[in-house]
């Protein structure tokens, strides 16, 4: 069949693109830094440019990989999981360049409200944006024919992109070697564009290989047969359905009410009543006036409070709904929950560190006794942070594409999950325990922070439980029967 050369073509394709975009990125390094004087100024605008361009050169690289290892093991569903990863890294590259050349120039223009960007881009790139949103939920309801129309659409759209791209780096009289890999890109869009159309006239004039396509791997069950159609529980994950689900779902019940009471307590304990009466236009005049009112310090503590209460307020009940209904969108919001701790903790650190870095500058020196233990303890966890910052952001980020993106289940991330939950939850323990300790040291109960530790507690124990003992993650799939059938 033509789409398995086709396939091949795009893997190949995309490999060669990214190779040849590594190579222009260190030669185009190498001259930048010489013609520095060897020293390389934050400000310089190629230097940004470069970071972009290996970026989405990297990603291109490892998708080409992944799609003829794919290929190989016949998974249609995989297939077309890569492929949009690789339409979206190709319209991204675009849009993030040409809008950081934009603001860039409106910057050192020194104008920042006369960005030049067309509507009609805008408006492309947010059409681009609905109909890859769709590919999840396509995924998980196994709407093969579906998801090739997508993929024509969404490769339709890229192949603009790239022309536009092409033209604007002739425009700018760019690299030729910027040119080429603009060129090159649109050719790969175009082999995409070429795979959906080949794929979506195989399946129209062969039905029954969809059907097969489609049955193929799928853990399925009928739950309802009209003469028309049938309705299908599609399963990403069958659940163990024992005595430990149910000690999960009253573990995570227990916390989302924790956490719950522990958001009402922080507003009380520091007076914040008075900010959330009114009506919406008082709040808000109000909430202006205070910050207009205040140092940076208090303002940033006051912003910390709000953005506690409104953000984790809606999360709680995310979570909580998704207790009951086990979609996996909802369910990831376990990680804010668990990091609750890490976001009081670093902006708790913020200001300190501010201090510390000016008695730096003025001393040559720290003198620690200047700072009291929790203060202290304030900074080494900042200082945890910082050193675990990068591992952690990619283990989430891997975590929340999969799932929000590509329509994994929650179940094939649970163990990165729980791992994720056990370190930011220990780090958030023991960021209360000591706030805790703290305000009851000079004489203040704050059960707010006790609240969340043991909510923080609770979740971390419930979703490592669910690395052995996972729930059903099913879609309800409507189908037509067939007359042979």
């Amino acid at each position: 069949m033509k789409k398995g050369k086709i396939i091949y073509l795009i893997g190949g394709i995309a490999f060669i693109i990214a190779v040849v975009s590594f190579v222009f990125g260190i030669v185009d390094f190498i001259s930048l830094y010489k013609a520095s004087g060897w020293e390389l100024q934050l400000s310089n605008f190629e230097l940004y440019d470069m970071i972009i361009d290996l970026a989405f050169a990297f990603l291109e690289l490892t998708l080409g990989i992944k799609l003829i290892k794919q290929w190989k093991e016949g998974d249609s569903f995989e297939i077309h999981k890569i492929i949009s990863q690789l339409i979206t890294s190709i319209v991204y590259a675009s849009f993030v360049q040409f809008l950081f050349v934009e603001i860039f120039s409106a910057i050192t223009g020194g104008n920042f409200l006369e960005l030049n960007v067309s509507v009609i881009y805008v408006i492309i790139y947010l059409i681009f944006g609905i109909v890859i949103m769709s590919i999840p939920t396509l995924i998980k309801k196994r709407q093969l024919m579906q998801l090739y129309w997508v993929m024509l659409i969404s490769s339709v759209l890229a192949v603009g992109f790239c022309c536009y791209d092409v033209i604007s780096l002739f425009e700018q009289s760019a690299h030729i070697g910027q040119i080429a890999i603009g060129i090159a890109n649109g050719v790969l869009t175009c082999f995409i564009v070429s795979f959906s159309v080949v794929t979506l006239i195989y399946y129209l004039k062969n039905p029954l290989v969809l059907e097969e396509d489609i049955a193929k791997n799928e853990d399925s069950e009928v739950v309802k047969i009209t003469p028309k159609y049938k309705k299908v529980k599609v399963y990403l994950t069958r659940g163990t359905n024992d005595k430990i689900n149910i000690v999960i779902k009253i573990f995570m019940i227990i916390s989302v009410i924790l956490g719950a009471f522990g958001v009402v307590s922080y507003v009380i304990e520091n007076d914040l009543t008075q900010y959330l009466t009114g009506s919406v236009g008082g709040i808000i005049s109000s909430f202006v006036n205070i910050f207009a009112s205040m140092n940076s310090t208090d303002s940033m503590n006051l912003l910390v409070s709000f953005l506690l209460i409104f953000i984790y307020s809606l999360l709680y009940l995310s979570v909580g709904i998704s207790v009951f209904t086990q979609k996996g969108e909802s369910k990831i919001g376990v990680i804010s929950m668990a990091s609750i701790g890490m976001m009081i903790s670093i902006f708790a650190s913020v200001s300190l560190l501010l201090d510390v870095f000016m008695e730096f500058s003025y001393t040559r020196s720290i003198n620690f006794k200047n700072y009291s233990l929790f203060e202290i303890a304030v900074m080494i966890l900042y200082v945890v942070y910082a050193l675990t910052k990068k591992v952690y952001s990619n283990m989430v980020k891997e975590v929340n594409d999969g799932i929000s993106q590509r329509g994994d289940s929650y179940h094939s991330h649970s163990k990165s999950i729980a791992r994720i939950v056990l370190f930011s939850g220990v780090y958030s323990i023991l960021t209360f325990a000591l706030f805790f300790a703290k305000y009851l040291f000079d004489g203040a109960v704050r059960y707010s922070y006790l609240l969340f530790l043991l909510s923080t507690l609770f979740v971390i124990v419930a979703t490592n439980l669910e690395v052995k003992h996972p729930f059903s993650e099913y879609s309800i799939v409507k189908r037509k029967i067939k007359c042979e059938e």
